[in-house]
């Protein structure tokens, strides 16, 4: 017969491995998604059922870099990103079709959009945040890294057309970023609680714009949270 501890072993992979899911994340201004794929093997002992996707951003013109081509999910007019930054600009509604497109592929492939959760950094941030909280599905969770918010004046209307008023969101941002303003970050979570999105955790932490091991590991605990 088989060993007692095989046995505990088979049960517990068997009755306890979560469903598989989804986490699709999108890089900032000038990268590519290999600049986050270790992402993957950093997670992949604690979170092996989920499936990574890191998209590239099309190379298009980017008017803080002179209007020159560069890898861009939206132009953006100045750097640093702050207030008065267009929240509305060039290249966005294209944006958020592309992640909205992405969580339907996965759907497809048979996991439910419960299970998808979508993230990223800074420029990538941003457009994770706004296609997460217009989403008509469903998600499992929304993380932005050094982000800001899009269309702030209407999110509140956009938020209730969507399916994510609800949806676990984590933001995280440098107290010390200097690209993205800091000050910028914290009004986009204010702005989005303020109309209507409940359930959204800020972090902050000392460091520019960039990450750090305590959020590497705030990250773990929350995608374990809501998809373990």
């Amino acid at each position: 017969r088989m060993p007692r501890h095989f046995l505990s072993v088979y049960f517990f992979s068997v009755f306890h491995m979560p469903a598989p899911a989804a986490v699709i994340w999108l890089h900032g201004l000038g990268d590519s998604g290999l600049g986050w794929s270790h992402l993957e093997s950093l997670y992949k002992e604690k979170l092996p059922f989920v499936k990574w996707t890191f998209p590239n951003a099309p190379r298009q013109p980017v008017t803080c870099n002179d209007g020159n081509r560069m890898p861009s999910w939206f132009d953006i007019v100045d750097i640093p990103v702050t207030e008065t930054e267009p929240d509305s600009p060039k290249g966005l509604t294209e944006a958020v079709q592309t992640l909205h497109n992405l969580i339907e592929d996965k759907v497809k492939e048979g996991i439910p959009s419960e299970r998808i959760v979508v993230g990223g950094f800074s420029q990538g941030s941003a457009i994770a945040q706004h296609a997460g909280y217009t989403c008509s599905r469903k998600l499992g969770a929304i993380v932005g890294f050094s982000g800001w918010g899009m269309q702030r004046d209407k999110i509140g209307t956009l938020l209730k057309a969507g399916a994510n008023a609800d949806t676990p969101t984590l933001l995280c941002h440098g107290s010390q970023d200097m690209v993205v303003l800091y000050s910028l970050g914290m009004k986009s979570y204010e702005n989005v609680v303020n109309q209507g999105k409940n359930n959204v955790t800020f972090k902050s932490y000392k460091m520019e714009h960039n990450a750090c091991p305590q959020q590497m590991t705030d990250l773990l605990e929350f995608l374990m949270t809501t998809l373990g």
